[in-house]
């Protein structure tokens, strides 16, 4: 009688994180769900890939990495409000302040994209706090310079500024 091969799907989960081998355990859920929101969002089906990366999120919140992809996914959406929760998300999950930085840089971009350069200033802050040679923060930091030096003077501060001369 010939001996059964292992389940694939197992024995990659044993090999990529060597916690389990069980893919009715909740993380192994999470992994299979993962691995269809990828192969979803490789053909371009967006929508079903963020319901396949929330379903993971279901069984494993605490995965950063599944958060991030789904947050990528509304990016290229144009859904920013749920990007940038899904990035947030990410960063309360992740360990590394590396992994960290490079979501809290995605969300000062994004908010700089609609013009919300209070929060964009706020993500760069708490992103430089934790890397302050950044190059990619200083970067975007100039760049909402640029933004700010472009637009009409707010004429509260005008008023506020001549009071104080005058």
């Amino acid at each position: 009688e010939p001996e059964a091969s292992p389940d694939p799907i197992s024995t990659t989960l044993v090999a990529e994180t060597g916690e389990f081998n069980d893919t009715q355990s909740e993380l192994g859920k999470a992994y299979l769900w993962t691995c269809l929101g990828s192969t979803y969002s490789k053909a371009g089906a967006l929508d079903w890939a963020i319901g396949a990366y929330e379903k993971a999120i279901s069984f494993d919140p605490s995965n950063p990495q599944a958060h991030f992809s789904v947050a990528q996914l509304y990016v290229q959406k144009k859904d920013y409000k749920n990007a940038i929760n899904s990035f947030r998300k990410s960063v309360s999950y992740y360990k590394s302040d590396q992994d960290k930085v490079a979501s809290l840089n995605i969300i000062g971009d994004l908010y700089r994209q609609v013009k919300d350069y209070r929060s964009a200033l706020q993500a760069f802050d708490y992103s430089i706090s934790m890397d302050p040679t950044n190059r990619n923060v200083l970067a975007s930091l100039f760049e909402i310079q640029k933004d700010l030096d472009g637009l009409p003077a707010n004429p509260s501060n005008k008023a506020s500024a001549e009071k104080t001369t005058g």
